[in-house]
């Protein structure tokens, strides 16, 4: 028994363990996918540090999405306000990177009119596009690649032509 139980700890312990941003990552499509509750994620998400750039886009893109539930139109302001500046100004930071813009395109798309949150829908969707190969030849999370790409389809936001590039 002693053996069995010293095999699976010592087992345990050399699986590889997903790291905070795979399983932040994860969670997001839960949530997207209706699949794990937002307030609970959006929780959980106050045990990361704020040391990943990453990290902190969807703690903004989670903050956004929240407003969706809080109540009371100052409180709903609030949470999405918050949310937006956050993925604002990791944008900012990391134009380049195509996970960031994919979060705040979702975001954009979903948030209602008079918020006035649509700017960049174009710029975020030509970027994702631009750097969608370069982001699997350096083997991106395949479950972000196959969900944006998912999304960019399901809400026709690309061209045929630029489907094909993807």
């Amino acid at each position: 028994m002693r053996y069995f139980l010293a095999l699976f700890f010592v087992t345990w312990s050399l699986a590889p363990q997903k790291s905070a941003i795979q399983q932040v990552r994860e969670q997001f499509f839960q949530v997207c996918d209706k699949k794990k509750d937002l307030a609970s994620w959006a929780s959980e998400l106050k045990e990361y540090e704020n040391s990943n750039y990453l990290i902190i886009a969807y703690k903004g893109v989670a903050s956004a999405m929240y407003a969706e539930i809080a109540s009371g139109v100052y409180s709903k302001l609030k949470y999405f306000s918050t949310g937006t500046k956050m993925l604002d100004r990791v944008i900012e930071k990391f134009p380049e990177d195509i996970e960031p813009r994919f979060l705040r395109l979702t975001i954009q798309k979903n948030a209602p009119g008079f918020l006035n949150y649509n700017d960049n829908i174009e710029e975020d969707k030509n970027k994702i596009i631009s750097g969608f190969s370069e982001a699997k030849t350096n083997k991106a999370s395949p479950i972000l690649m196959s969900n944006i790409k998912k999304y960019l389809t399901e809400n026709k936001l690309c061209s045929e032509k630029e489907l094909k590039n993807l």
